[in-house]
């Protein structure tokens, strides 16, 4: 649409008429949630990471817009901004056992142009990540308690053949 306008000072001055295109923007934003690039899906850190991307720039996301689901203990760390369109979200604190999925909360994607994403949807990862504790390694045998056990055959044997010999006599 083409609009014509003028400016007008305090003095009543009007400027000369100025023609412009007029874009109204009604695109409704959309967008994903993926693990990060770097995130595996079964992991031994307590930290999972999750990318958020829009389809267009988009007003800011903190971590009160984000949600937990499936069985975890987690919590979001933060919500880092990497771009107008990309967020990067930190969870911490998963423990043995945990499977966290990352949602973004309805009514919380506004783009710049004031279009909300779809408010009666949560947008919801498709991707989760199981967390398992990290497994102590095994201490290696020494070998002492193979020694101990040869060492008391020997006393036993000793002291069985001792008996025979004094009860033979």
């Amino acid at each position: 649409d083409l609009v014509s306008y003028v400016a007008r000072d305090y003095l009543g001055n009007v400027s000369a008429p100025v023609e412009a295109t007029l874009i109204v923007d009604s695109i409704v934003p959309t967008a994903t949630i993926e693990r990060a690039p770097e995130q595996q899906a079964v992991t031994d850190k307590s930290q999972a990471i999750f990318m958020l991307r829009t389809s267009k720039p988009s007003m800011d996301i903190s971590a009160g817009d984000i949600a937990l689901h499936g069985t975890t203990s987690g919590r979001v760390a933060r919500v880092e901004r990497l771009s107008p369109t990309e967020w990067r979200i930190v969870i911490e604190g998963l423990t043995d056992g945990d499977n966290v999925t990352v949602g973004l909360r309805s009514g919380a994607l506004i783009d710049i142009a004031g279009n909300p994403g779809d408010i009666d949807i949560e947008i919801i990862s498709q991707q989760s990540v199981l967390y398992r504790a990290p497994v102590a390694p095994a201490a290696p045998d020494s070998g002492v308690a193979v020694q101990w056990y040869y060492a008391i055959i020997a006393v036993f044997g000793s002291l069985v053949l001792l008996l025979v010999l004094v009860l033979r006599r």
